[in-house]
């Protein structure tokens, strides 16, 4: 199995005038392909993980595809019964492994069509995921709350809002998908069983937390362990490389690694700094994962 890796330069650049140096751990960040595409989809996103102090993977389907699920998508990864999610474990755990700047306990994940399935089945893996145009699971993976960010278009004809099932009244969705399940399942729908298990106050998105008329609504849930928010877009179709949420993504997970068991700290998106208090902000830091690292860490051989 294959993968890309990127490790951000400041990584490099904060061992090079003492013995030791002083770094966080950084969010180890998957994006996960569509069917039939390759990881070089994601190039563009080497840029992000520099400015958002990402540790980013991206991982390679066989054939092109990733396993979901025998309920979801697709291709040759699921005629085959390939374990996907166990290929994604072990990435985790050996980069946690080998460089301390990396925990298994910060992981996040955005996907789109069978990558949004697959960060969706593989949930459990991550602290957020953010599936885009790809997001039906019938039972999710979910043994702790997890933070959720969807994207999905309401005229995307290859995977639909109102979900992929076999019952003759619903359209069809792409790539043999419909033949999975006997019940769709809306966007809605499963946005909802998110929240149920993230332990938000309500059933239903009550707060609409941004709009533009005519083009896009995102809807956040209230008091809950674990944020949990989906945007509806009009006319996005199946996204293409051009309109992908990514920024949008990266920001949410970044928030979420600044925020999360720091009261006081403050996510400054404008320019891209966890704010902390009472440490140095030139340091690429996330606040409470402060370590002591030596300056000849395997790292410097990528």
């Amino acid at each position: 199995r294959r993968f890309q890796l990127y490790i951000p330069t400041s990584v490099c650049e904060g061992f090079d005038d003492s013995p030791t140096g002083t770094i966080g751990i950084l969010p180890l960040v998957f994006t996960v392909h569509a069917l039939g595409r390759t990881f070089g989809m994601w190039d563009s996103f080497e840029e992000t993980a520099e400015e958002y102090q990402f540790v980013w993977v991206a991982p390679q389907g066989l054939q092109n595809s990733f396993n979901a699920g025998d309920e979801s998508c697709c291709g040759y990864a699921l005629e085959h019964g390939v374990d996907d999610k166990e290929f994604f474990r072990t990435i985790i755990q050996e980069l946690a492994a080998e460089n301390s700047f990396v925990s298994a306990d910060w992981a996040y994940a955005l996907g789109k069509g069978n990558g949004g399935y697959m960060v969706s089945a593989a949930a459990d893996l991550f602290r957020a995921v953010g599936p885009i145009a790809g997001y039906q699971i019938e039972n999710l993976p979910l043994q702790r709350p997890t933070a959720l960010f969807l994207h999905h278009s309401l005229d995307d004809t290859k995977v639909r809002p109102t979900g992929c099932c076999k019952d003759p009244s619903m359209p069809d969705c792409c790539c043999n998908i419909s033949a999975h399940l006997d019940t769709c399942t809306s966007v809605e729908a499963q946005v909802e069983r998110w929240a149920m298990n993230n332990g938000c106050s309500n059933s239903s998105a009550s707060d609409i937390s941004f709009q533009i008329p005519g083009e896009i609504t995102c809807y956040t849930y209230d008091s809950c362990q674990a944020n949990t928010t989906y945007c509806i877009y009009e006319h996005r179709g199946h996204f293409d490389l051009s309109t992908l949420p990514t920024g949008q993504i990266a920001d949410f997970f970044a928030n979420h690694m600044c925020t999360t068991g720091n009261p006081d700290a403050i996510w400054d998106a404008s320019q891209r700094i966890c704010r902390c208090p009472q440490t140095p902000q030139e340091l690429p830091t996330y606040c409470s994962t402060i370590i002591e690292t030596r300056r000849d860490y395997p790292g410097n051989r990528t």
